[in-house]
């Protein structure tokens, strides 16, 4: 019975009329579209192009000419890991938030971590939800714009710029910018989010400087127009078998953990059944 009760009332906080703000689900699916909106502009060469304008600046012009900022060949779409994300979640019930240590590197077994936003954009827009709607319409539309500009600066000030990098220097959010890692997972209070990413073989540079999406060893990302025609997108989808991969190291988690939480157990029972 006691059984029953834990699943109909996990359920029930995760329905669509939850907010946002709890809803487990909406979490990961919003803060995965973050990383990946992230990855894309660096993918993409945007801020390459903005320092274009601008590379007549000292020490700006040495950014430009590192192609530090993209455009990058090789940069895999990331997917969610729940074995990244208990790690997130042991590393928060050890250390706490441990807001001491923003903008550097976390480390947790052979995860590496870092800082990221909470879910703040939501608070605002909440906040918003209370004015009228002529001044929302426009209010909103500023808000992207300065999610987007934190995003690229909470990643971009942590990118390294000098090559060939250092053996087992890591470099807290910029490792965002690492194209061959695919996996990540994050535990998040109100403010702040704690993410782990697996740990890489040495690299001399995050990323393969050119074309976006032009030297994958998958395929490019598709999207859908307007018009409904598909278009390739900026990154390349992961590689083959990830998904297998994941299931068998939650597996494992289970394996190793004795007396495992019945919430986390229902929660990797719905990643297993999801496809």
């Amino acid at each position: 019975m006691k059984l029953v009760f834990a699943v109909f009332f996990f359920l029930s906080i995760v329905q669509e009329t939850g907010t946002a703000e709890m809803n487990p689900f909406k979490f990961r699916k919003k803060t995965l579209a973050q990383f990946n909106h992230a990855r894309r502009i660096v993918a993409s060469g945007d801020i390459s192009k903005i320092l274009e304008v601008v590379k007549m600046i000292p020490h700006l012009n040495e950014l430009y000419y590192a192609r530090a900022y993209g455009p990058a060949a090789d940069m895999y779409k990331l997917v969610w890991s729940r074995t990244l994300e208990q790690a997130a979640f042991e590393y928060v019930a050890e250390k706490g938030i441990n807001v001491g240590s923003m903008g550097e590197t976390l480390y947790h077994k052979n995860y590496i971590g870092f800082h990221w936003l909470g879910d703040i954009i939501s608070i605002i827009r909440s906040v918003l939800g209370f004015l009228p709607e002529q001044i929302t319409d426009k209010l909103n539309a500023y808000v992207d714009i300065v999610e987007t500009l934190i995003i690229v600066l909470w990643m971009g000030f942590s990118i390294p710029t000098k090559y060939p990098l250092v053996d087992g220097e890591h470099f807290g959010a910029g490792e965002l910018a690492f194209a061959m890692r695919y996996e990540i997972g994050c535990y998040s209070n109100v403010a702040v989010s704690i993410c782990f990413m697996k740990n890489l073989p040495y690299q001399q540079r995050p990323f393969l400087p050119g074309g976006a999406c032009s030297s994958c060893s998958t395929h490019c990302e598709f999207h859908v127009n307007d018009i409904g025609d598909k278009e390739e997108g900026e990154l390349c989808v992961p590689p083959k078998g990830y998904y297998e991969k994941q299931k068998a190291e939650v597996a494992e988690m289970i394996n190793s953990s004795p007396g495992t939480p019945i919430m986390l157990i229902i929660l990797i029972l719905i990643f297993i059944l999801r496809k």
